[in-house]
């Protein structure tokens, strides 16, 4: 399925083709390891993270990346879905 839109400015004649796939789609393509994500996840709960965005601490300290051996940290993004899909599952 195919579908063009167009702005309604003259000068911003912009094209889009949008399609579908089931493939996941993540935009790291899928960098981050099971392993890392969970790793990471808990080590931001290990330094006092309350809430999604105070994981974020886990990628400004390096010296946590060079300990636990990740080339790169996830963001808080990519703990979201895994809990959503596996904590907010359980109790449906």
């Amino acid at each position: 399925m195919k579908i063009q839109l167009r702005s309604s400015r003259k000068y911003l004649d912009m094209k889009f083709e949008l399609s579908f796939t089931d493939k996941e789609i993540t935009p790291w393509d899928g960098a981050y390891g099971v392993d890392v994500i969970l790793e990471s996840f808990i080590t931001g709960i290990w330094c006092e993270a309350k809430r999604f965005l105070h994981t974020e601490i886990t990628r400004a300290d390096r010296a946590l990346g060079e300990i636990f051996g990740w080339e790169r940290t996830p963001a808080q993004d990519a703990y979201k879905p895994i809990v959503r899909r596996t904590i907010f599952g359980v109790f449906r």
